[in-house]
């Protein structure tokens, strides 16, 4: 194939004409970008292309550098634009390596309670004053301090503020038990996350439900946390295990569905055989001893396996035990703070065609009536559930996924466009 072929061809294959508020300069830029993509991934044109024009630094204080949303998502699809791209987060590497293109700057393993996270702050200080991107990403409130000293000692790079989570709600509605402590943590962290705001040049939301704070007017976008395969299409293998397989992953904690689903589980098992993976990571250790004592106690150990635990687990790996998965659980508590939003294994399961266990909630089941992805389940596990719950399992988790579902409704893909076009607007 010859130049002119290959252009010919990756005209006829780019996207609709660019953001309108990123104007000419914008569409010059994202054509650049499009065609180098095309030449990289399709002909394989490293040397006869131009640098990338625009560099990113994503920050991040307690997540680890190879992270599903920052790395695997943000990253990855940065790097396929033609940017150039770094993570400067926890690993267990002692010196700077490249993944998938992203250029990983490792800081020390600290626990999330621990005194440690103040000197990682200072860390992260000495690295990213060794840098010069045109943007730095903050995936945590806590980071105000390094954006407000890089705002003195680096004006020329703008600085975008990533919401994972809301903050706020979290520390409001869940987390501390002491009502004082929950009013102090919660008022705290919407100062930080007011002045993280207003100290931005703009702000990527990962859900739907979070907004600006009342009063401040930034450029933002919402960046979805729905699944990125990485271009790695993998077909469901017939099931070989001769035991069911519930998947319980993420934070290990009550909040996020634990208790239920150790409940459950044992539930289940005075009927039929059934094992329980827990997949996740948690800094604190009495939820690990209290799920390991629960588990003894129960006398079921044989059907039991964690993977992680105070140590993070490699979200591929997570999705490779997820494949062999016969459900996916997600039984959270239905706090406020948790039940506007779209959890993560859901795009997960959803890609995999893993039915789902999920609270009942009004906002998640009237997502189910469009996906058909799975079963709501109430708090108090009614008896005609239990046997539904039974029935799917022997059935092999057969009979959801009969709705056509759009690729745009659960895959990053989109989500990644949409980071492109914001940040070539930021830059203008």
């Amino acid at each position: 194939m010859n130049a002119i072929s290959a252009y010919s061809t990756w005209k006829s294959q780019k996207p609709g004409g660019a953001s309108i508020s990123a104007m000419i300069f914008s569409s010059c830029f994202s054509e650049i970008h499009r065609l180098r993509a095309y030449l990289v991934s399709n002909l394989g044109l490293q040397r006869l292309i131009p640098k990338a024009v625009i560099r990113i630094c994503h920050l991040s204080l307690l997540n680890p550098a190879i992270h599903s949303r920052i790395f695997e998502k943000e990253a990855i699809s940065q790097v396929n634009a033609g940017f150039e791209v770094c993570i400067i987060g926890q690993d267990t590497a002692l010196i700077p390596y490249n993944s998938k293109g992203v250029r990983i700057v490792p800081l020390p393993l600290v626990s999330g309670f621990s005194v440690g996270r103040i000197f990682q702050q200072i860390r992260i200080l000495v690295l990213v004053l060794k840098e010069n991107p045109d943007f730095f990403v903050f995936h945590t409130p806590e980071l105000l301090p390094i954006a407000f000293l890089l705002s003195i000692f680096k004006p020329k790079s703008r600085r975008v503020y990533d919401v994972h989570e809301d903050y706020v709600a979290n520390n409001k509605f869940g987390g501390f038990k002491s009502g004082w402590r929950r009013y102090v943590v919660s008022s705290l962290a919407s100062i930080l996350n007011r002045w993280m705001v207003r100290n931005s040049h703009g702000v990527i939301f990962a859900e739907q439900c979070y907004k600006l704070p009342a009063g401040i007017q930034r450029p933002s976008i919402y960046a979805e946390n729905k699944f990125n395969p990485s271009g790695e299409v993998k077909l469901r293998l017939p099931y070989k295990s001769s035991i069911p397989v519930l998947l319980f992953s993420g934070t290990l904690s009550p909040v996020w569905g634990l208790d239920k689903s150790l409940q459950l589980w044992k539930k289940l098992n005075e009927t039929i055989p059934v094992k329980l993976l827990v997949a996740g990571h948690t800094s604190d250790k009495k939820v690990i001893k209290e799920m390991l004592a629960f588990v003894r106690e129960s006398g079921l150990s044989e059907y039991f396996e964690l993977l992680g635990g105070t140590e993070y687990v490699p979200h591929v790996e997570i999705i490779s035990r997820l494949e062999k998965s016969t459900l996916v659980l997600a039984l959270y508590e239905t706090r406020e703070n948790i039940i506007c939003k779209i959890p993560t294994k859901f795009y997960e399961a959803i890609y995999h065609k893993i039915p789902v266990l999920f609270s009942k909630t009004n906002h998640w089941e009237t997502l189910n009536e469009r996906w058909d992805f799975g079963m709501a389940v109430s708090d108090s596990l009614k008896t005609e559930e239990l046997e539904k719950i039974i029935s799917i399992i022997q059935n092999r988790g057969e009979g959801f996924y009969n709705r056509p579902i759009l690729p745009e409704e659960y895959l990053w893909e989109a989500e990644g466009k949409k980071l492109y076009d914001f940040f070539l607007q930021l830059k203008t």
